[in-house]
């Protein structure tokens, strides 16, 4: 269950996990996700011309990724934790579940009917 009751994420014994296990964790997900290997590659070639392409400029664009992703993230996580207490109560969890199974199941039939 994705919004599960406080302490079921993250270790089994309640104990908060250590950062630095966390952020080795989050790395190593980020580094063997081919996903960004596709994206650098389909997006570099854009921005420059053939034999434009030097370690500067592409240290420059990755910087400029790095720092966008790492701002999008910190909004991601500032967000999340304002609408924490809502999760926390049973109710409020429960018809979010609902309200988001109800969408899927709309978006499902809509693709079922859809005759294209």
């Amino acid at each position: 269950m994705l919004f599960g009751a406080v302490g079921e994420l993250g270790s089994t014994d309640g104990a908060p996990a250590p950062r630095s296990g966390l952020f080795r964790e989050a790395f190593v997900v980020t580094v063997s996700n081919p996903k960004a290997v596709f994206f650098f590659s389909a997006l570099f070639p854009q921005f420059f011309a053939n034999g434009q392409l030097t370690l500067g400029r592409a240290a420059a664009l990755a910087v400029a990724t790095l720092l966008t992703t790492f701002v999008c993230m910190m909004i991601y996580a500032a967000a999340g934790q304002r609408v924490q207490w809502a999760f926390r109560r049973a109710r409020f969890r429960t018809l979010f579940q609902r309200g988001v199974g109800a969408t899927l199941v709309g978006f499902g039939a809509g693709l079922a009917l859809d005759r294209k």
